[in-house]
């Protein structure tokens, strides 16, 4: 599982290292990584019919982005703290694969993300009809 996690991280990190976020390239790798676990997460919670102020303890606020501040604590702070810890950025670096490792980890990963939304929508409209 960590050399599939470190696979993502360095694909994620080798996307990010050209362009305007080379120089945050490692910290958006995290990012994107962390929005896929969130993703699967909102989809397992979905489908059991939990609510995610029933998993994370959000005060009854009207205010939405106050909701948002709190799952961001909640969630991004020890999901960063986790991967800054377990995952040194020099060691993402220095990873080496292969091109053709290289585009099938990019396709999949493509992929599996493109999945993840289609299974939230699906989601949303089975248990959306049942409520």
């Amino acid at each position: 599982m960590v050399r599939l996690i470190r696979f993502v991280l360095f694909l994620f990190y080798k996307y990010y290292s050209v362009g305007p976020n080379a120089e945050i390239s490692f910290f958006a790798a995290i990012t994107s990584f962390l929005a896929i676990i969130m993703l699967n997460v909102i989809i397992f919670l979905g489908i059991f019919g939990v609510g995610i102020d029933q998993v994370i303890p959000l005060k009854q606020t009207d205010e939405i982005w106050k909701k948002y501040l709190e799952i961001a604590i909640y969630f991004a702070l020890p999901g960063y703290s986790i991967m800054y810890l377990f995952f040194k950025e020099e060691r993402i670096k220095n990873l080496k694969y292969d091109s053709t490792t290289i585009e099938l980890g990019n396709f999949a990963l493509v992929f599996y993300i493109v999945a993840l939304f289609i299974a939230i929508i699906v989601v949303g409209i089975i248990k959306g009809g049942q409520q």
